[in-house]
């Protein structure tokens, strides 16, 4: 018999803090998630902690990444507790 378990998943926060539209994916998890986020809005998003968030700007024309962080980095505070067990 098998039984599935389901992944362990934090709930995780970015902001965009630049002037510039940002393209904002979800990457090293089993689904891919890709959204745009506009100048100084948030994403709050459930992800395993393994998941990297890839971040991409565009200037002229051209989208470059611009960051890559690990989601365990933008964990909820409440979360924090269940990485550390």
């Amino acid at each position: 018999m098998l039984i599935n378990f389901p992944l362990r998943t934090i709930t995780c926060r970015y902001r965009n803090l630049t002037n510039q539209f940002q393209i904002v994916k979800l990457t090293n998890q089993p689904q891919l998630y890709e959204f745009t986020l506009i100048p100084n809005h948030e994403v709050i998003f459930n992800a395993l902690p393994t998941a990297v968030l890839e971040i991409y700007t565009y200037e002229y024309a051209t989208m470059m990444i611009s960051d890559r962080l690990l989601c365990q980095s933008l964990c909820q505070q409440s979360d924090v507790e269940l990485l550390a067990s």
